[in-house]
């Protein structure tokens, strides 16, 4: 008994010797940020602001691919992954081609795993159904960057908290032969990517900014025979 008493004794004035000596920033913190400064190595975690899903965190109901029953799924921006629920728990669905096309019954909308150029490379992931035509449509990909935050410095300075940044969506059209290439920045790429449709396009667009409604018309015209 006296060897435990002895021992507490001698924890107690190991912790008090320590918030003595510590610098006056932290003596002059509150018990808990002491005790968390105190500790060798050990920081409290940041805090993290957004999300990496695009509308909001809940689960929605789709069909994937063949299967006729529906699954509760999210889509996190930030892996380019379906998170999904089995049994209450949270699990990430294969980036694997039969699990593709995935669709929102309620939204209307249709996902596709698809190959698809970025930077130069071949990447393969998730794009969104933006505007559909008989033949050529339009998709988007969706991104959400992670930004790592940091610890403040000295007591004047405040923690930046992890945050989730939105990323400007990107474009891509699906060809007649299913690949797909990056929406043009002008009508004068867009042309020279489909030049038995250039009369028509130069003739229909006037303009370089190429918004909902622009790209809507455009996909009418890619997919309007030449005859008509």
């Amino acid at each position: 008994m006296k060897r435990y008493l002895l021992g507490v004794s001698l924890m107690f004035s190991f912790l008090y010797y320590a918030q003595e000596s510590a610098p006056m920033h932290i003596q002059n913190m509150s018990a808990d940020a002491r005790s968390i400064f105190l500790k060798d190595g050990f920081k409290a975690d940041l805090e993290t602001e957004g999300n990496p899903y695009p509308a909001n965190d809940k689960f929605l109901d789709a069909k994937i691919a063949s299967n006729e029953k529906l699954t509760k799924v999210r889509y996190n921006a930030n892996l380019d992954q379906f998170e999904f629920l089995q049994n209450g728990q949270m699990l990430l669905m294969g980036r694997e081609d039969w699990y593709s096309p995935i669709y929102f019954p309620d939204l209307k909308e249709t996902v596709v795993l698809a190959n698809y150029p970025s930077k130069g490379k071949s990447i393969k992931g998730y794009l969104f159904t933006y505007i559909e035509g008989e033949e050529i449509s339009i998709y988007r990909k969706i991104s959400r960057k992670f930004v790592k935050g940091e610890y403040a410095t000295s007591s004047f300075d405040k923690d930046k908290p992890n945050r989730f940044i939105e990323e400007p969506d990107v474009y891509f059209i699906k060809q007649k032969n299913g690949e797909f290439v990056e929406f043009p920045k002008n009508i004068r790429k867009l042309v020279a990517l489909f030049p038995d449709k250039k009369e028509t396009l130069q003739k229909n667009i006037k303009k370089n900014n190429f918004d909902f409604n622009i790209m809507q018309e455009i996909v009418m015209l890619l997919n309007k025979k030449s005859s008509e």
